[in-house]
C-alpha cells in the first residue's frame, strides 16, 4: 500500500468521479445531522474529511472504495442527513460519500407489487411518483420528505403506519450493494427461500458497516381504497395502551397510533382542534372498504366501552397533514441553553408500566418537562417515546444534562426490561448500550465485518464493529 497526499487523491478521484468538494466550510456542513447533540458542537477543521463525493452509480462507488483502499483512506456514508443520534461521525482526512446521487426509481412491477428504487431517493419523492401508478408505499417516517430510501435500510426505519405494515425491513425484497472491498453484488427480489440464512437480513440496520445500499427493491401495495382517521380523548395513557393490546392482539391492526400524554396533548391540542382532549388518541384506518369499516367500528367500540370519549375524524386529518413538519426539534435546539429530543425505545406489555415509570422518572432529574407518547403498538408490545426539553443558562450546561438525560433514561429503561431502541438506530447517542443488548450476538457482527472489510475503512465505529 502507498499512502496518498491529498493532491493524489484528488487527481484520482477525479477519474473515478465528477462531483467533488474539499471546501472546509461545506465538509463541516455534510458532516452534521439532525442530532441534537451536533448542533451544539463546533467542527474543527482538523477532524473534517479530506473530500466528499456524490457518485451516481455503482460502479461509480465501486471504484472510489478501491481507490480509498489505495490511499489507505477511510471512507464514511451520508444520505438525507436525517438521523437523530449521530450516524455521521466526521474522520479525518477521510473520504465522505453522499448517496445522493443515486436517484433512479424505476416503474412498478405490477405483477408482483415492486419497485426498484435507488438509495439517494427521497422518500417523499418516492411516494409521489408511486401515487401516480395508483400503489403506496405506506412507509411514512417525520422525515419522510428529507430522508432517503438508503438511509431507511441503514437505520431498519419505521414510520408512522408501523402498527400495520411493520419497519422498512418488512417491506425489502432485495438488495444491490457494494461490499467494502468494492464488489458489486445484489440479492434476488423473491418474497422468501428456506435456503439456509439470509445475508441480506443483515443489511438493514447495520448503518453501513458491511457495504454501500446503491438500490433497493421494495414491496408496495396499491393505493388504499378508503383512509380514515379517528381521534378519542382518553382517561388514562396507560388505560389507553391496554385497550390497544386487546384490539391488536385480536388480529385488529390500526394502521397508525399515536397516543398522547396529558403534557403532549397539551401542546397539540390547539394546532389539531381538540381543546378539551385529556390524553389525545389518534387511529388511523385504511385498506379496502368493508375492511376499514369493520376495524373503525370494532376498535371504536372497545374504546369507548372503557371510558373513552370520541372526537370524530378531525383531529386526525390535521395530524397527518402534519406529520412531516420537523420543526418542533430545530425550534428546541435553537436558543442558548435550550435542548429538545425524543427517546424512543420498546417494551413488551408485561413490562409496560415499569419501562414508563422508569423512563419518565429518569428523564425529570435531568430535564424541566417530560412528555410520554407512543407511535406504534403490536402483538407482543409497545413503541413508548419520551420528548424532553431541557432549559438551562448555557449550552455547555445543557450538553452536560443531555447526555446524562440519555444516559439515566436508557439505564433506567433496559432494567425494567424494555429495549434500548425502535425507530430512530444507533448512532453515536446509544453505541454505549449496543453490545450489552446484542450479547454473543456481537462474536458474529464482528466476524462479518472482519471478513468484508478487514481494514475497517467503510464507517468505522458505527455498532463498535
Amino acid at each position: 500500500m502507498v499512502h496518498m497526499t491529498d493532491e493524489e487523491l484528488f487527481k484520482r478521484l477525479t477519474a473515478v468521479t465528477s462531483y467533488i468538494l474539499n471546501q472546509p466550510e461545506l465538509l463541516a456542513e455534510w458532516t452534521r445531522d439532525w442530532w441534537p447533540f451536533s448542533a451544539k458542537l463546533e467542527v474543527e477543521e482538523d477532524s473534517l474529511p479530506a473530500f466528499a463525493v456524490m457518485p451516481d452509480s455503482a460502479a461509480e462507488i465501486s471504484a472510489i472504495l478501491k481507490v480509498a483502499a489505495e490511499a489507505e483512506r477511510e471512507v464514511i456514508l451520508k444520505g438525507g442527513g436525517t438521523s437523530l443520534v449521530g450516524a455521521i461521525e466526521s474522520r479525518p482526512n477521510a473520504i465522505l460519500i453522499d448517496l445522493r446521487g443515486l436517484n433512479v426509481i424505476d416503474a412498478v412491477n405490477e405483477i408482483d407489487h415492486t419497485v426498484r428504487v435507488d438509495a439517494g431517493v427521497h422518500g417523499g419523492e418516492l411516494e409521489e411518483r408511486l401515487n401516480e401508478q395508483g400503489y403506496s408505499l405506506c412507509h411514512f417516517p417525520r422525515s419522510l420528505n428529507l430522508s432517503t430510501v438508503g438511509g431507511w435500510i441503514a437505520t431498519r426505519a419505521v414510520g408512522a403506519f408501523a402498527t400495520k405494515y411493520g419497519g422498512i425491513e418488512d417491506l425489502v425484497q432485495g438488495l444491490d450493494i457494494v461490499l467494502p472491498d468494492g464488489q458489486i453484488t445484489s440479492t434476488a427480489a423473491i418474497p422468501r427461500q428456506t435456503a439456509g440464512p439470509r445475508w441480506l437480513d443483515l443489511i438493514p440496520g447495520s448503518e453501513g458497516v458491511y457495504g454501500i445500499v446503491t438500490a433497493v427493491t421494495l414491496r408496495v401495495r396499491p393505493t388504499p381504497e378508503e383512509r380514515r382517521f379517528r381521534a378519542f380523548s382518553v382517561p388514562s395513557f396507560e388505560g389507553a395502551l391496554e385497550s390497544l393490546r386487546g384490539i391488536v392482539q385480536q388480529g385488529i391492526l390500526p394502521a397508525a397510533v399515536a397516543l398522547s400524554d396529558p403534557g403532549e396533548t397539551e401542546s397539540l391540542a390547539f394546532d389539531l382542534n381538540a381543546p378539551d382532549a385529556e390524553n389525545l388518541l389518534i387511529l388511523a384506518f385504511d385498506g379496502v372498504l368493508p375492511v376499514v369499516d369493520l376495524e373503525e367500528r370494532l376498535t371504536a367500540e372497545t374504546l369507548v366501552s372503557s371510558g373513552a370519549t370520541d372526537l370524530g375524524s378531525g383531529p386526525g386529518l390535521i395530524w397527518f397533514d402534519h406529520l412531516f413538519r420537523c420543526d418542533w426539534l430545530i425550534d428546541g435546539n435553537e436558543p442558548e441553553g435550550a435542548m429538545a429530543d425524543e427517546i424512543d425505545v420498546t417494551t413488551p406489555w408485561s413490562n409496560l408500566a415499569a419501562v414508563i415509570e422508569a423512563g419518565r422518572g429518569a428523564l425529570t432529574k435531568h430535564a424541566d418537562e417530560v412528555w410520554t407518547h407512543s407511535n406504534a403498538v403490536y402483538p407482543t408490545g409497545a413503541m413508548i417515546g419520551f420528548t424532553f426539553f431541557i432549559r438551562k443558562e448555557s449550552d455547555d450546561a445543557a450538553m452536560v444534562a443531555y447526555q446524562l438525560a440519555w444516559r439515566d433514561c436508557l439505564d433506567a429503561v433496559i432494567t425494567a426490561g424494555g429495549g434500548s431502541s425502535h425507530h430512530n438506530g444507533i448512532g453515536q447517542v446509544r453505541l454505549p448500550w449496543f453490545t450489552d443488548q446484542q450479547g454473543a450476538g456481537m462474536q458474529i457482527l464482528r466476524a462479518v465485518k472482519t471478513t468484508l472489510d478487514p481494514e475497517r475503512r467503510l464507517n468505522r465505529g458505527r455498532l463498535k464493529l
